[in-house]
């Protein structure tokens, strides 16, 4: 009986001297996931603290405001008159605050933010007033831009723009 304790003792006494070796070993750091930035973009604030990104629709060049909780494109009337294009009545059409009707608007043939270019996009007509003096029209990212997940970085006057789904569990990108 006293072999078999014996025994016994030493093979518990081996692995917890293994255990303590494995707890000695630092553990495995888990991989860090880089997120894909598809398109950097230059931002500036206006005055009234606003976001705005330099773009060109149709050869015509101009500011735009990133109007994250919009509808979607928003065109200044006289800039769809300045790139000659013919107003049609909106599929659907929204409303300002205040109760001004957005109910036209012009398909561009081309619009340029950066290194990214839509064509064909829709943007509603709204009048020159509605929108700020320093700006030809309105972006809502992710109506431009559905494939991407957006971020304004406001520390580095950027805008960025990262390929979505990239990393499961982890969607937000904090910037250094």
């Amino acid at each position: 009986m006293n072999i078999r304790r014996l025994e016994t003792f030493a093979l518990l006494f081996l692995l917890s001297g293994a255990q303590a070796v494995a707890q000695d070993q630092p553990p495995e750091q888990p991989k860090l996931c880089q997120l894909g930035r598809a398109a950097i973009f230059d931002i500036k604030t206006g005055g009234e603290g606003m976001v705005y990104v330099n773009g060109t629709i149709d050869e015509h060049k101009g500011n735009f405001l990133i109007d994250t909780g919009g509808m979607g494109l928003i065109l200044s009337l006289s800039t769809g008159f300045r790139i000659n294009a013919t107003p049609q009545r909106a599929f659907m059409g929204g409303e300002f605050v205040g109760g001004t009707r957005l109910d036209y608007g012009i398909s561009a043939k081309r619009l340029q933010v950066g290194n990214i270019t839509s064509v064909n996009p829709w943007f509603l007509l709204a009048p020159d007033h509605m929108l700020p003096s320093d700006a030809i029209g309105n972006i809502q990212p992710h109506a431009l831009w559905p494939m991407y997940d957006v971020e304004i970085d406001f520390a580095q006057g950027k805008l960025n723009l990262f390929l979505a789904n990239q990393c499961p569990g982890h969607v937000v990108y904090w910037t250094h």
